[in-house]
C-alpha cells in the first residue's frame, strides 16, 4: 500500500493523492493552490478516532 495524502484544492474540495506528489501537483502545492488536510473522517484509522465526551452527571445543573 502506498502513502497517500489530503489535500483541499481551490475549490474547497478534498482530493486524496499518492505521495510523493507528481511534479505538477507539488507545483500546485509550492504556489499555495494545494492545501495540505487532516482526512477525511471516515477516511482515518481506528486508532485516531477521538473517543466521546463524557456524559454529564445526574447532579448536573439542569436549568
Amino acid at each position: 500500500m502506498s502513502d497517500t495524502g489530503f489535500f483541499r484544492g481551490e475549490g474547497g474540495a478534498v482530493w486524496e493523492f499518492d505521495l510523493p506528489l507528481a511534479p505538477l501537483l507539488q507545483s500546485a502545492l509550492d504556489k499555495g493552490l494545494l492545501t495540505p488536510v487532516e482526512p477525511p473522517k471516515a477516511e482515518r484509522p481506528a486508532a485516531a478516532k477521538k473517543t466521546p465526551a463524557k456524559a454529564p452527571s445526574k447532579d448536573a445543573d439542569k436549568s
